[in-house]
């Protein structure tokens, strides 16, 4: 799957990154849109947001999507439902942008 990030320099590059593995208690969730917001990610590609030094970072966050997968003990989500998801910047293709794992 392909996500945006921001690298090292501040510069921004479409990479492709792997599809999570979900645990038994999360659910995975293909992005159908996600917001890139003129504040927290404005200073996220400008290296000014404090607790978010290493590079590299996926923007983009409050993203909606569909659950794609459930671990087995997830009881409040099904297959097909649409959920909004909070922040997330691991750039290793956990809750990457694109698809999201949640629990």
């Amino acid at each position: 799957m392909k996500t945006l990030i921001v690298k090292e320099d501040h510069t921004l590059e479409v990479v492709e990154v792997p599809k999570p593995e979900i645990s038994e208690y999360e659910a995975l969730v293909k992005m159908v849109a996600c917001g890139i917001c003129n504040g927290t990610d404005a200073k996220i590609i400008k290296g000014k947001f404090k607790g978010l030094e290493e590079y590299p970072l996926m923007l983009g966050h409050e993203g909606v999507g569909r659950v794609e997968a459930i671990g087995d003990k997830v009881e409040n989500y099904q297959v097909g439902d649409i959920v909004l998801l909070p922040f997330a910047n691991d750039a290793s293709g956990e809750n990457a942008s694109g698809w999201g794992a949640f629990s």
